[in-house]
């Protein structure tokens, strides 16, 4: 089996979904990946924990960021950080689809620290994403 199928097969998008507050990861555990649709803009994100997901790094993913990277959280100039790396993905390269970008939203509210992301999710919009259907573009 694949890296890539064996990933699919591992991971529960609707556990993604919901959360307690113990199932946070630190943003010092984090790995970000994404899939580049290179013109189109991002069309895949993923949030987990490093390194007892590493075997997220397979071919599927054209970019990641987190702690898997030793100045990740370091402070200075450029700081590498959950927010960083989300602005990157918005302005430099743009979602493909509005789909993405709430998944997007949602991987980025599973980091701890992104009390924005788990905002940005606060009313209904939540609800409204699981009765939607954006579980249907995770697969």
């Amino acid at each position: 089996m694949s890296a890539t199928a064996a990933k699919a097969a591992s991971v529960n998008v609707w556990k993604a979904m919901h959360w307690d507050e113990g199932d946070l990861i630190p943003a010092s555990e984090v790995l970000i990946c994404w899939k580049d649709g290179l013109l189109r803009g991002i069309t895949d994100v993923m949030v987990t924990r490093f390194p007892n997901d590493a075997h997220y790094f397979d071919n599927h993913w054209d970019g990641t960021s987190g702690a898997c990277y030793g100045d990740w959280l370091k402070p200075g100039e450029h700081t590498m950080t959950p927010e960083s790396v989300f602005g990157e993905m918005a302005a430099f390269y743009g979602f493909a689809t509005k789909e993405v970008a709430e998944k997007a939203i949602v991987m980025f509210a599973r980091i701890k620290e992104c009390h924005w992301a788990r905002k940005m999710l606060a009313s209904d919009s939540y609800e409204r994403l699981a009765k939607g259907g954006l579980v249907a573009h995770w697969r």
